[in-house]
């Protein structure tokens, strides 16, 4: 019985840790909303398993960038598109992406790569911030240098937030899938199950340093992924289920997007946005769908 207490009390006050307030607001699409993409295929690699994040190439603007997911190597892997198959199907065009380089990244680790994020100049930063067993209180981030092969150049150490909740003081854990950069900051969502998405950002200015606390944003739960448009204007965020996007002002987005678009492509986990402003999302299953913003649902 006592052992029973010891437990029920560590994990009250475990669930009490966790962090900011939620404001629960979250959003259920229903059935049957499913958009169709307008151009599908698969990720033929027997090297990115899992992709699970997207960033685009600044050298290579028609390529794009991913890594696996937990306990890989630390390797960055450049994806094209193979020639479209001549086979168009309800307007969707058909084709495979394929890696044709891969960069081991010298002085990194892979606990948890989920995401990539970019100044849309030749920077990368890869966001080491899976955390689905709750122990992690800090983020890594490694950044590297397209221009040079992929260089490590800078090594970031993001740790989150003391916070008071329900009268205890602690430092929150938090799982985060989803990062993007904006004028010398990068910004993390967080992955919840029950309760609305917490933004943070942290400025670059400094190697190690406290996140700061954001806003919640209204989302339906586990965000998966998340990008910037190049004028800043939009944030897209990817969750399993859905496309949301947020008009957004110096990084920061509104409360609510704007736009949504339910998908169906597996267990989606990586998102950016194409050259053409058109959305290339990836999946766990290998598959990936690129997406036309016109086509979302407008809220």
């Amino acid at each position: 019985m006592r052992k029973n207490l010891f437990f029920i009390t560590f994990v009250l006050f475990s669930v009490s840790c966790l962090g900011y307030k939620h404001s629960g607001d979250v959003i259920d699409y229903g059935a049957g909303l499913q958009m169709k993409p307008v151009h599908i295929g698969a990720l033929s690699s027997d090297l990115a398993e899992e992709s699970s994040g997207l960033a685009r190439s600044f050298l290579e603007p028609n390529k794009f960038i991913t890594h696996n997911d937990s306990f890989n190597t630390n390797h960055l892997f450049k994806l094209t598109f193979i020639p479209e198959i001549d086979c168009k199907c309800k307007s969707v065009t058909y084709s495979d992406l394929f890696d044709d380089d891969n960069f081991r990244i010298k002085g990194s680790n892979n606990f948890d790569w989920e995401d990539l994020a970019d100044n849309k100049n030749g920077t990368i930063y890869i966001v080491d911030s899976g955390n689905n067993w709750r122990f992690r209180h800090f983020i890594p981030v490694y950044q590297v240098d397209e221009t040079a092969d992929f260089t490590l150049t800078t090594k970031f150490s993001f740790k989150y937030p003391s916070g008071s909740t329900y009268g205890k003081v602690c430092i929150p854990v938090y799982d985060n899938e989803a990062s993007y950069y904006w004028n010398n900051q990068l910004f993390f969502i967080t992955k919840e199950k029950y309760n609305s998405p917490i933004l943070f950002s942290a400025s670059l200015d400094k190697r190690s340093s406290t996140l700061s606390y954001v806003k919640n944003i209204t989302a339906n739960i586990q965000v998966t992924g998340a990008d910037i448009s190049d004028d800043g204007s939009v944030l897209a965020v990817l969750t399993y289920t859905a496309i949301l996007l947020y008009l957004t002002v110096d990084g920061h987005p509104a409360d609510s997007p704007f736009k949504i678009m339910p998908i169906s492509l597996g267990q989606a986990e990586a998102i950016c946005f194409m050259a053409n402003g058109r959305l290339l999302v990836t999946s766990e299953s290998k598959r990936f769908g690129v997406f036309d913003i016109d086509d979302f649902y407008t809220f």
